[in-house]
């Protein structure tokens, strides 16, 4: 910038390099009377990442370190909710699948409770405030890292600068969650392929998404699914842990159902599908055009999974609903009670994927 004689502002840049997506470089620098010389020095081509263009952003020091604070934040949550779960388990029945009764296991489901809990609490409003509104708020960008407030700039949209915040605080929140996450079961064994490729996934969207401050609507949309995880992980927590327990993870396993359909299968393919109609608008031109084709591509994905999920889902959930009651014990001592209701049911296989553990919470 110092090569101007005068400021030239975020939004005129936009709008002249709009026009420049597939050259976005010097070229547009030229249209605003930057000398070569000074065109070199300031800007990348688009290959160069976003911590090196400071012309653009600000805050990425900031934003390092709150990322780092969450994931230690997750972390060490974690470890008290392990440290915790004799006290929080002491009343409740073992399992009769025996992976269930192991602390760690116990206390990811509860983790995972606690995780979604805070993150649909910022989230699902935000997700509600901005459905209606229109395409210039939906795709709002900012140029602050550190925490996505609009830029000043944009006076039309200025009202919308709390939901953008709250959105942004959120996916800084879930990305470092999957990081501290994905160590912890890598730790403690619990990895399996369909984990690290979920959490992957999401550790790159989130930080492409987070890192330039793009697509406030689909980004709400995507946390706001968070909504449906505690029923899902009380369900799986609880289900196997005897009768008093029947009644409370069947109504869990059908708000489950139900906010799968609204959020996962429903709102979420709306986003993605708008997105594909709006991608003329949906990201600003500082974008490279790699990144903007692997969010897109990472969302479009990540739709289709929860969709391939669904069928499954709906297949166990009307299988329980439909199914008769079982025939209950005969009168009998305690002993010979206990061996009759083993009989009777059998427990299943633990989920061997994430779609089998989706589908398992709406039995």
């Amino acid at each position: 910038v110092q090569a101007l004689h005068e400021p030239v502002s975020a939004s005129d840049i936009e709008m002249v390099a709009l026009r420049h997506r597939g050259n976005f470089g010097t070229s547009v620098l030229k249209h605003l009377g930057v000398p070569d010389s000074g065109a070199a020095g300031w800007i990348s081509n688009s290959t160069q990442s976003f911590a090196a263009s400071p012309v653009f952003y600000d805050g990425w020091d900031q934003l390092q370190r709150a990322a780092l604070i969450w994931t230690v934040f997750w972390a060490v949550l974690f470890y008290f909710i392990v440290g915790t779960q004799p006290l929080w388990m002491k009343n409740v029945p073992q399992s009769t699948r025996e992976h269930e009764n192991d602390r760690y296991w116990c206390a990811r489901n509860m983790f995972g409770i606690t995780h979604a809990l805070l993150i649909a609490a910022l989230s699902v409003p935000a997700a509600i405030f901005l459905l209606p509104a229109s395409d210039q708020v939906k795709f709002a960008s900012s140029t602050h890292l550190a925490s996505c407030g609009i830029d000043a700039g944009d006076a039309a949209i200025l009202e919308w600068d709390g939901v953008a915040q709250a959105v942004a605080l959120a996916a800084l929140a879930v990305t470092a969650f999957m990081i501290a996450d994905l160590v912890i079961l890598v730790i403690h064994k619990q990895l399996t392929a369909d984990y690290c490729v979920h959490h992957v996934a999401f550790i790159i969207a989130g930080a492409l998404l987070r890192g330039s401050c793009v697509l406030p609507f689909n980004g709400a949309v995507l946390l706001a699914m968070e909504a449906s995880t505690p029923f899902l992980n009380y369900t799986l927590l609880y289900r196997n842990r005897g009768s008093e327990y029947n009644l409370s993870t069947s109504v869990a396993g059908a708000i489950f159902l139900f906010l799968f359909l609204l959020l996962r299968a429903g709102l979420n393919s709306y986003a993605t599908v708008l997105l594909w109609f709006k991608l003329d608008v949906a990201f600003p031109a500082r974008v490279p055009t790699w990144q903007l084709w692997t969010v897109v591509v990472a969302l479009t994905a990540g739709a289709g999974v929860q969709l391939f999920w669904l069928p499954g889902i709906l297949r166990t959930f009307l299988a329980a609903a439909l199914a008769p009651p079982a025939p209950a014990a005969p009168p009998a001592d305690a002993a010979a009670k206990a061996a009759d209701e083993e009989a009777l049911v059998e427990a299943p296989a633990p989920p061997s994927s994430a779609a089998e553990g989706e589908a398992a919470a709406a039995a």
